[in-house]
């Protein structure tokens, strides 16, 4: 018999997990008129599934009449003490805990985060709406951020090899779960099946236009991802059992 399969689920944060209430712009804001004044605007910029550094470099571009770059470790801090006085307006959305929790429980399932927030403002995000509980187990085996690989789709492949890493043994398949078609992109670079959610600005019909396997309006209803593990599942063993026979001895 062939060794178990695990599937490793990996959740974005951002309209995924978590609702920030504009939060994150708002610390953006925060970060470059303290540094700037009113030179510095946010104004039309669209963070939608993009990486935190990605979005620190637009809005360099955006601002060619600043020295952005050059200070760009006082911004990141500006930026994360700024998130920090943000935390009133995160909240889990509904569904997260309690999917988390049953996916948890299946021995076939490890959970991870893939996100584009830097690796700070993640873990504050997790922790401020008690997904990651302090003193408790880390409910996800590996985290990838957003400062931590140049594309979105980089992040997939850390991801495998995080895990792996961790002694993960036996077949891995992965499932991505996000909320923008960025996400989608991600997943379907590395051929992994994802799980469009509606909890952001994308509705489900354009995450199933850019190319989710399934699409679910939010994760109070855990249908979509069971399928859809399910499915992943079941193409394991298909593979598996196509497979040559060992030789005879």
């Amino acid at each position: 018999m062939g060794a178990a399969t695990t599937v490793l689920v990996l959740f974005d944060i951002d309209g995924t997990l978590v609702t920030a209430g504009g939060a994150g712009r708002r610390a953006l804001e925060v970060a470059g008129t303290s540094l700037y004044g009113d030179a510095f605007s946010v104004d039309g910029l669209d963070p939608s599934g993009k990486l935190d550094p990605a979005i620190f470099t637009e809005l360099a571009d955006r601002h060619p009449h600043l020295d952005l770059r050059d200070r760009a470790a006082e911004f990141h801090l500006r930026y994360l003490a700024a998130m920090r006085r943000e935390v009133h307006s995160l909240r889990a959305l509904p569904g997260t805990r309690s999917l988390l929790e049953r996916l948890g429980g299946r021995d076939d399932v490890a959970l991870g985060v893939l996100t584009g927030n830097y690796r700070e403002v993640a873990a504050l995000k997790l922790e401020a709406t008690g997904l990651v509980r302090p003193g408790e187990p880390d409910p996800f085996a590996v985290r990838v951020c957003g400062d931590e690989a140049p594309e979105r789709a980089d992040l997939v492949a850390l991801a495998r090899e995080r895990f792996r890493e961790r002694g993960g043994g036996g077949a891995l398949r992965l499932l991505l779960v996000g909320d923008t078609p960025r996400d989608v992109a991600a997943g379907r670079a590395h051929g992994v099946p994802v799980l469009g959610v509606a909890t952001g600005r994308w509705s489900a019909e354009a995450l199933a236009q850019a190319g989710a396997d399934r699409v679910a309006r939010d994760l109070r209803d855990p249908t979509p991802v069971l399928e859809l593990l399910a499915e992943t599942l079941a193409d394991t063993l298909e593979v598996t059992s196509a497979a040559p026979p060992d030789p005879a001895p």
